[in-house]
């Protein structure tokens, strides 16, 4: 762990009413960065939390790597990938760090894991984003289904495999480019594997929500499955007109074949008047979604040649407040 020794890295978790866990997790990382010998700073982003008087909890810790923790409230409740995107933003304009760490506050995200990321990120000859690849999940069946189709209708739909979340490693001289990209408002990990900046990822076992309920649900979980495919939406687009076009070819070869067997053999193959009710059926599902195609594609190409909300230059109108939650009594800021 020798490669870490010195280095600065800034943990980023956007929060909702999850206090006890942030008291939970934090000196947990304080000792992964001692024994690292990585100076620790910790930035949250306050999602709109009504019970804020149990972050008082925070002040109280004793932490020895971490020097920092800054809270950034948001006027109101955003979500979590906007409140990401705003944090980010944040840290882009007013820190400079070695690393940055993205992760969830309650508790998923596993802290033990963070020093595991940044050793990886760390030991590519060049800089590369590393992600947490959920190798074993403990949600319930019925939610684990549900996320398993999204990935794969996520990959059908884009071309793209996606294996992780937010939890991640990212090298310091990327913050700033991501925090420019307007796909950020919409989905963190999407955004940068558009990005064109390089990305691996290494297993991680999912953890255990420990104080409260979970908050994602199914409808949740839809809404993020299709802001993960807004990133995507000229692609998406794309590949429904290329997939109608080969249903079109494929229905115009089966025909042909009915055609030909009916002109050579005398006999139809199906019943009198299936072909027209065919035909009918089949133009009018090939113009509902080429016409749909269309409209998607063309909406996204327009909108992506209108000026956009840049993270970097915006999040300051959703900011409430910022205010230092708890500071090292040996730190050097």
């Amino acid at each position: 762990m020798d490669n870490l020794a010195g280095k600065n890295c800034t943990i980023l978790m956007a929060t909702h009413e999850d206090w006890e866990s942030i008291c939970y997790i934090l000196p947990i990382i304080d000792k992964g960065f001692l024994d690292s010998g990585v100076i620790g700073h910790v930035v949250i982003v306050d999602d709109g939390s009504v019970q804020t008087e149990k972050k008082d909890c925070i002040s109280r810790l004793k932490l020895s790597a971490i020097k920092d923790v800054e809270l950034v409230r948001l006027g109101c409740n955003q979500g979590n990938q906007r409140a990401i995107a705003i944090g980010l933003a944040h840290i882009a304009a007013n820190r400079t760090c070695d690393f940055l760490v993205t992760m969830d506050s309650d508790n998923e995200d596993s802290p033990e894991f963070v020093c595991s990321l940044l050793n990886k990120c760390s030991a590519f000859s060049k800089p590369t984003v590393v992600f947490a690849k959920r190798s074993k999940r403990s949600e319930r069946f019925s939610f684990r289904a549900l996320y398993f189709f999204y990935r794969k209708l996520f990959q059908f739909l884009t071309g793209q495999k996606i294996m992780f979340g937010n939890f991640c490693a990212i090298p310091g001289e990327f913050v700033r480019r991501i925090s420019f990209m307007s796909d950020l408002w919409a989905h963190f990990p999407a955004t940068i594997m558009r990005s064109g900046i390089p990305f691996d990822s290494i297993p991680s076992i999912r953890g255990r929500r420990l104080f409260g309920s979970g908050k994602m649900n199914t409808l949740k979980l839809v809404i993020h499955a299709f802001s993960g495919f807004s990133v995507y939406t000229d692609y998406v687009a794309a590949r429904l007109i290329i997939l109608v076009g080969f249903f079109a070819v494929g229905f115009i070869f089966l025909f042909s074949v009915f055609l030909f067997a009916k002109i050579f053999t005398g006999h139809a193959i199906l019943i009198p008047g299936w072909a027209s009710v065919m035909i009918t059926l089949v133009f009018l599902i090939f113009t509902i979604f080429l016409g749909a195609a269309l409209t998607i594609l063309m909406l996204t190409l327009s909108l992506k040649s209108r000026p956009a909300l840049i993270p970097l230059l915006d999040y300051p109108r959703y900011v409430d407040e910022i205010t230092i939650l708890y500071r090292s009594s040996n730190s050097d800021d």
